[in-house]
Parts: C-alpha cells; sequence; structure tokens
C-alpha cells in the first residue's frame, strides 16, 4: 500500500487490523510520480491512483514497474502497458521483468 498521504496509509492499517486480514502487506509513503516503488508484488492493484499524481504516464510506469513477471496487474480502466498482455478488462499479465516506456 503506497500513497503520499500518512493518513490514508494509517486507515488502510487500521481497515486490515479491523478485517482480520491474514496477507501480509508493504505500507510506504511514496510519490508514484517521482520516485520508485522499493518492492513489487505477485498482484498488485491500483485503482484511480495514476491519474491523480502530478504525471499519470509516469506514474504508471512506476506502478507496472512494481509487478513481478508472471504477476497480475489490476487497473480501474484500460490501457496499454508494454509488455504486459491484457486479460480482461483492466486485468494484465506481466510478461517480461523490466517496463520499458514505449
Amino acid at each position: 500500500v503506497v500513497d503520499t498521504e500518512p493518513k490514508v496509509i494509517e486507515a488502510v492499517k487500521r481497515l486490515i487490523e479491523r478485517e482480520g486480514l491474514p496477507i501480509p502487506f508493504e505500507y510506504g509513503l511514496i510519490d508514484i510520480a517521482s520516485q520508485q516503488i522499493p518492492y513489487k508484488g505477485n498482484i498488485v492493484i491500483a485503482y484511480h491512483v495514476a491519474q491523480r499524481t502530478t504525471n499519470p504516464q509516469k506514474s504508471l510506469e512506476t506502478i507496472a514497474q512494481s509487478v513481478h513477471k508472471g504477476g497480475l496487474l489490476s487497473l480501474d480502466k484500460d490501457c496499454k502497458i508494454p509488455g504486459f498482455r491484457r486479460l480482461k478488462g483492466g486485468l494484465y499479465l506481466n510478461e517480461r521483468t523490466v517496463y520499458k516506456p514505449a
């Protein structure tokens, strides 16, 4: 879970704790328009994220780089992501190791 706002991170932590989710989560205060995410996931969900930043295209690249090869990326809208195969509406499979912008 990454966001630029500490209050968002704290709210998500409370929600996860309240729901008792047994899944391990990482948290970080990161501006994805200008910083890389320091960890990768097998499943990355990014709804209403990139378009809210100062640089949506760079943010999408950052998000894509955080997905392990063979991992899934779920977005709230369809878009073209080099190295990812669209499986169906907003769901993509990472077919290469490093995201390189077109």
